[in-house]
């Protein structure tokens, strides 16, 4: 699992990567060199990748392997059931500087 904050942002199964966020980059602004970006909610479905045949992450596979939704949701089922003797710590605040 992965997170940005307090946010799951990625899942690791096997070889693959998924990604129930859709990340969005600034690639046509060379001032900020592709590190300014959004995050965005995916419609439901979550990004997958196969992260040996496709290092990059430039090819989203989840319309030609379905199948992956049911270890993603058991995972983040898993996860979020985990929670509840196990909670998570608070995320670190890199705005309130004191």
């Amino acid at each position: 699992m992965t997170f940005i904050g307090d946010r799951l942002v990625a899942v690791r199964w096997k070889q693959w990567r998924m990604y129930p966020v859709e990340f969005l980059g600034t690639r046509g602004n060379p001032s900020t060199a592709g590190y300014v970006g959004t995050i965005r909610e995916t419609a439901g479905f979550p990004q997958a990748y196969n992260i040996e045949a496709d290092p990059k992450e430039e090819v989203n596979v989840i319309h030609t392997n379905g199948w992956l939704i049911a270890p993603y949701l058991q995972l983040v089922n898993k996860y979020r059931e985990s929670l509840k003797a196990h909670p998570n710590p608070p995320a670190a605040n890199l705005t309130n500087i004191r």
